[in-house]
This record gives C-alpha cells, structure tokens and sequence, in this order.
C-alpha cells in the first residue's frame, strides 16, 4: 500500500499553480477588452485545475476523485489553447512558451497520477484525522480541559478522552 500524500503537497499541484499564477500575473497587464475576451478564460482554465486535483482529492470514493483529476486535465489543456491564443494575437510579453511547457509537462504527470489512482482504485483511501467535530457534543461541554479524539473512520465511532 503506498503512503497518503496531499495532492497540495504533490509537484504535480506545485507545477499547476505556478502556471495559473504566472498566467494571473500576465493577464493582469493586458487592456480591457484583452482581459474579458481571452484573459478570463485563460485565468479561469489555469485555476481550474488546482481547484479540481484538490476537489478530487478529497473525494471518498476513488471513481469519484477520477472524475475531478480527469476535468483538471481537460481544464490543463484548455489553459494550454488559451495561451497558445494569446501568443497568437501577440498580448503575452514575456514568456508564454515557458508557461506552456510547464502546462504540458504537468499535464504528463497528471496523466501518470490518473493512471496510478485507476490502477490502484482499490487499495487507495481518503485519509482524514478524526477531530471533534465526530463527537456529538459541543468541545466546551467537555470537562477536563484540552480533549483529543480517536476512532474509527471506517465505523464512524470515536471515542474521547
């Protein structure tokens, strides 16, 4: 069984995030009517795909985390024409094949982690540290102080001590 790791933490998110802000950063720059036509869709595709790999992320049931990391791809490859369509129309000024080699190159290794999950859908589970929030009463009713909880995720019954 391999070990939980974030996807926040993972290089792949890293990669993403960096492009959408790079994209953020230049499209601010543009003119007006730049930003509304082009500028949006780029910004809105490049923070798309961080905000599915964390949704995804997130998700119980392997088919369902699939589902997200595979819109994260679609929405990689739609930032990917948005800046190819910029550069076209000449309003990136600096650097937009840099910006579109770390799409593709993190797009590669998002395939890799969607191959990985559907691979091993089966031994893959959502890890959550039980808080107090499973306990059933409020944390100022408990006495005694600081309170940690422990329990079974699987059986949803925690115990407090």
């Amino acid at each position: 069984m391999h070990e939980y790791q974030p996807i926040e933490q993972t290089e792949v998110f890293t990669l993403f995030e960096e492009c959408a802000e790079k994209c953020w950063v230049e499209v601010a720059r543009w003119k007006q009517f730049e930003k509304q036509t082009v500028g949006r869709q780029l910004v809105r595709a490049a923070d798309s795909v961080g905000a599915n790999l964390v949704e995804g992320d997130g998700r119980y049931r392997p088919d369902d985390a699939l589902n997200f990391f595979v819109t994260a791809r679609a929405s990689a490859r739609e930032a990917i024409l948005w800046c190819k369509r910029a550069q076209s129309r000449g309003l990136f000024q600096g650097g937009v094949e840099n910006v579109i080699f770390q799409l593709e190159e993190a797009s590669q290794q998002l395939n890799l982690l969607i191959r990985f999950r559907r691979r091993n859908a089966s031994s893959i589970k959502t890890r959550e540290i039980p808080s107090l929030y499973l306990s059933e009463q409020h944390p100022a009713e408990l006495s005694g102080g600081a309170q940690s909880c422990e329990g079974d995720l699987e059986s949803s019954n925690p115990r407090i001590l």
